[in-house]
């Protein structure tokens, strides 16, 4: 059975509404302005140094990965002393194992995944938080036309213990 193109280009939305619906009013974090004062955007070292600032080891992010690979949804990543000790499914409940979990990174982590993909990504969009210098949003594509390379991660939440 041949799936019609106009279900399969409709997929990321429909996951991006329902992640936003479900984590909406969980958000610590601000996306809406990226850009400091002067109106010049915030750059990868800059948004490193300000998370540096915090000197924080031990969090919880809550984020989605958005692809077409495996897990995809919206978890719980809970770091201490640096180090990403589980992942949550916000979805099921569920505990990942340490396998899936390996592919989760901790802030730090993201800021490398930018600093790689800005080095050899085709197309590459990020927004930080202009406080923390979190990335808000990632969105990566490795390679222009190859089909399901892109991911996406958006983390909505940080709690700090």
């Amino acid at each position: 059975m041949r799936i019609p193109a106009a279900c399969i280009d409709g997929w990321p939305a429909i996951l991006l509404l329902g992640t936003l619906f479900l984590t909406g009013g969980c958000a610590f974090l601000e996306a809406r302005d990226e850009t400091l004062p002067e109106g010049i955007p915030l750059r990868l070292e800059e948004a490193r140094q300000r998370w540096e600032r915090q000197r924080l080891s031990d969090y919880d992010v809550l984020l989605s990965r958005l692809c077409f690979c495996y897990p995809a949804g919206t978890f719980t990543v809970f770091v201490r002393a640096d180090t990403v000790r589980a992942v949550v499914s916000e979805a099921s409940g569920a505990v990942l194992d340490p396998e899936q979990r390996r592919i989760f990174p901790t802030i730090d982590g993201f800021f490398d995944l930018v600093a790689q993909a800005q080095a050899g990504a085709d197309s590459l969009m990020v927004l930080y938080d202009p406080v923390w210098g979190v990335p808000t949003r990632i969105v990566i594509d490795w390679v222009e036309h190859v089909f399901d390379d892109e991911i996406r991660y958006e983390i909505h939440g940080l709690s700090v213990r």
